[in-house]
């Protein structure tokens, strides 16, 4: 059993991320139902199970092109 579920975990690094003055990481919500992501504005993005290969791949890309690459780029 966890000691604490996601959404508090996620609740917990971004205090942290706040308080030190960190960028703040991406983090995807992954559920095993499509119905239980979670409602939190402090997860960028979420999947849920079954999770293919693709799917994640995409994710992935997306956010790596908000945050990395220029608007100009990523508009585009």
């Amino acid at each position: 059993m966890p000691v604490m579920g996601g959404s508090e975990s996620v609740e917990k690094i971004r205090a942290q991320e706040r308080k030190m003055g960190w960028t703040r990481a991406s983090i995807i919500a992954l559920t095993a139902n499509v119905r239980d992501v979670p409602d939190s504005n402090e997860f960028d993005e979420s999947l849920s199970k079954p999770l293919s290969r693709d799917r994640l791949r995409r994710m992935l890309q997306k956010i790596y092109i908000s945050r990395c690459l220029p608007d100009s780029v990523s508009a585009s």
